[in-house]
């Protein structure tokens, strides 16, 4: 009998330039991918990595454990319809178990599917400028349709049971890690700062803030918090990491006469990223709703003490070691802001009780839970997990 064949889907980290535009679910994907590679003496099925890119980096450039199968095609509305409608994924890269991992997939076969659901935002936080609607009711259907769905978080798979009418026991709740070689504290800190002030004109003290682009991050009212506070003194910066900043916001900062202290920063490697995390007094992440809140755990990781709010998925990542404060609520933002600018908070006990908290994340400790569920899936050891 031929060992069973689980394919999962890589797409989530291809870019289409000369490197992957990493979001949440691009990094989540290839930390799972790794971390399955390093215990792959322990896998009870062979794995193939797929991706579907007409441009950009190529799968087998990552170097991952497994064979990659790529297939060369724009992902057009009628090239995803066609995958929906024809076995193409499974005759070009057959297997007996497909891991979608980016909430969806154009597929033949969703009831081989497992799929990785990492947040109902549409239902439970929904944008209306973001064409939400429509891809809401696509990722419930095929959530239903599917054998199995994983997700980041308890408020996720509670979001996911309410609103895609997807039975709890069908619903397995896997935390994502973080990866330690990639952020971690800084350990010689004038000489993160001084790389920063070369790199990003950041030249005092900052906090920072990552993942700016959409309004349930509550990004603007930060920078209006910031503004009152700096009006009041404040002596630190602040370092958004804003791919598209809008036009307005920047309009703003520049009236209020802040542009040398308010930093938009955008394409950062991981080196710097980890930088700007690991020098900064606080990390500040106001969102409303995350299914998980990645940025919290990276910052958590390189030692930075986080504010942010008890919404959704953000206390089960912060524990006892964020420092939180109300939602939409900007007076209670500049308080904090300025408490850290007073060191009436913060300092040692406050960086360990952060990586504490971000010790308990681990990828290892993800794909050991998640190979006893491939095994249940595949049909290769029946117990409940």
């Amino acid at each position: 009998m031929h060992r069973r064949r689980l394919v999962i889907d890589a797409t989530p980290m291809l870019g289409w330039g000369a490197r992957p535009a990493y979001s949440g679910i691009g990094r989540s994907t290839e930390e799972m991918i790794r971390a399955l590679g390093a215990a792959r003496a322990n896998l009870p099925c062979d794995i193939t990595l797929f991706g579907q890119r007409l441009r950009g980096k190529k799968l087998r450039d990552y170097g991952f454990a497994f064979p990659c199968r790529q297939l060369f095609l724009p992902k057009t509305p009628i090239i995803e319809a066609m995958k929906r409608r024809l076995p193409i994924i499974e005759t070009f890269c057959p297997f007996d178990l497909f891991h979608a991992t980016a909430n969806h997939a154009s597929i033949y076969r969703a009831d081989k599917v497992v799929v990785t659901v990492h947040d109902a935002m549409h239902y439970a936080y929904p944008e209306e400028h973001l064409g939400q609607a429509k891809v809401a009711d696509r990722c419930a259907a095929f959530a239903r349709r599917c054998r199995a769905v994983v997700t980041p978080s308890q408020c996720s798979k509670d979001d996911i049971v309410k609103h895609f009418g997807v039975a709890p026991e069908k619903a397995h709740v896997l935390p994502w890690g973080v990866d330690r070689k990639r952020f971690y504290p800084v350990s010689d800190m004038a000489a993160a700062r001084g790389r920063l002030a070369g790199r990003y004109g950041v030249h005092r003290p900052f906090f920072v803030m990552v993942s700016c682009d959409i309004g349930r991050k509550n990004s603007p009212l930060l920078v209006e918090a910031y503004l009152e506070a700096l009006r009041a003194g404040c002596r630190h910066d602040l370092a958004l990491v804003w791919k598209n900043p809008p036009q307005a916001v920047m309009d703003q900062v520049a009236t209020a006469g802040a542009a040398e202290r308010v930093h938009f920063v955008s394409g950062l490697d991981d080196d710097d990223l980890r930088l700007f995390y690991g020098a900064a007094t606080a990390s500040f992440f106001p969102s409303v709703y995350e299914g998980f809140g990645l940025p919290v755990l990276e910052s958590m990781a390189c030692g930075t003490p986080v504010v942010t709010t008890r919404c959704a998925s953000l206390p089960e990542v912060g524990g006892e070691a964020a420092v939180y404060v109300p939602p939409n609520d900007g007076k209670s933002l500049v308080a904090m802001m300025q408490a850290f600018d007073q060191g009436r908070i913060g300092g040692e006990e406050l960086r360990a009780k952060s990586l504490a908290q971000a010790g308990k994340f681990t990828w290892e400790r993800y794909v050991q839970r998640l190979i006893p569920l491939y095994s249940m899936w595949l049909g290769i050891e029946r117990r409940s997990v």
